[in-house]
């Protein structure tokens, strides 16, 4: 048997990071863990190695490489089954296909989305306080998973009529039984290529729509839009929604800058920087494999070895200031704790 660290850590209380990864940043800021099939990769945990290897040509982001770290069961068979988007594929592959879908997501395609998000963000609370909170309201049902969720569905043209079973999918791929997930999974690529195939007969003013234009003057393939649209689905939703989540449990946890917020709704661009390097909801995901032999930080990583919002929060304080989460904070409903870090639930009164 081993005497490596198994990984992913456990973390062992809410959102804290798992104590192995300052343990290690101190002690062995790079080292050697085992995987969850035997399989061995190297952890680096110090900022400057971390920035090396993701900025670097000495390793790949490609899941279809041999030797790619993967955390759990079925994590290269998924790999294969779908043509790979920007996430995991190197340049120039990498910096071209970003830069077909980079555009929606510039200042001024945001800002031009402003209007579209301040409007869901008021209809939710306008249904929250309508209906009180006589009993705790789930933040998250009521908030933090419609806005990300609907800003996306607009920014992809997905119908109102299949918004029902795609949510119900998006949320059976989030948080139930792996088996549960997968199928939602392979449901939501399935979907995703239907799509695809609708709007290249009959298009319209959406992401899909612009990338099959694209297509039609030769740029890229049809198996890579679906693609695409499926990974600005799952990757655009989920992340916003724990970064939501995640920072208004934040903030009630320094009621001193969220006084500050509250006087001072400007503040909220701040606010969300300083959350997202707080709360890091995918700290799983920047993994590579060694195209070469390389030293980093002193240690010879060998060939093919592994190396592991602004309108909401301004506007749900200007029209709650005296939110409250409802329970103790030990009682709070975390996803998982070998996941990226995420709140299931998050009770709320006020």
């Amino acid at each position: 048997m081993s005497d490596l660290p198994h990984f992913p850590f456990t973390r062992l209380a809410g959102s804290n990071p798992a104590p192995e990864n300052a343990e290690l940043r101190h002690r062995c800021p790079i080292s050697q863990v085992e995987l969850f099939d035997k399989k061995k990769a190297w952890l680096f945990t110090k900022h400057a190695d971390c920035c090396r290897i993701l900025g670097g040509q000495d390793f790949s982001a490609d899941r279809r490489q041999d030797g790619y770290p993967e955390i759990h069961g079925g994590g290269k068979v998924a790999a294969l089954a779908s043509e790979p988007t920007f996430v995991n594929l190197d340049d120039p592959a990498h910096f071209l296909q970003r830069n077909r879908i980079q555009p929606f997501f510039e200042k001024t395609a945001i800002d031009r989305l402003r209007p579209f998000i301040q409007s869901i963000v008021d209809q939710a609370l306008d249904q929250m306080i309508s209906e009180g909170c006589s009993s705790p309201v789930d933040l998250i049902h009521k908030l933090a998973a419609p806005i990300p969720t609907l800003t996306v569905y607009h920014m992809l043209g997905i119908p109102e009529e299949d918004m029902g079973k795609l949510a119900f999918d998006s949320e059976v791929r989030n948080s139930t039984s792996r088996n549960a997930a997968e199928n939602s999974n392979t449901n939501l690529q399935g979907y995703m290529k239907e799509l695809t195939e609708r709007k290249r007969i009959s298009p319209g003013d959406d992401l899909i729509s612009e990338l099959i234009d694209q297509y039609h003057h030769g740029i890229g393939t049809l198996a890579e839009i679906s693609s695409l649209a499926y990974l600005v689905l799952v990757a655009g939703n989920a992340a916003v929604i724990n970064s939501i989540a995640l920072g208004i449990l934040t903030l009630q946890q320094h009621p001193d800058q969220l006084a500050e917020l509250i006087a001072n709704p400007g503040l909220a661009p701040q606010v969300v920087d300083e959350i997202f390097r707080y709360q890091t909801t995918s700290a799983l995901n920047c993994r590579r494999v060694a195209l070469k032999d390389v030293v980093i930080g002193g240690q010879k990583i060998k060939k093919g070895e592994g190396a592991e919002l602004e309108i909401v929060f301004a506007t749900l304080y200007k029209r709650l200031p005296n939110l409250k989460i409802a329970i103790p904070l030990d009682q709070l409903k975390y996803t998982p704790p070998t996941q990226n870090i995420g709140i299931l639930e998050l009770p709320v009164i006020w």
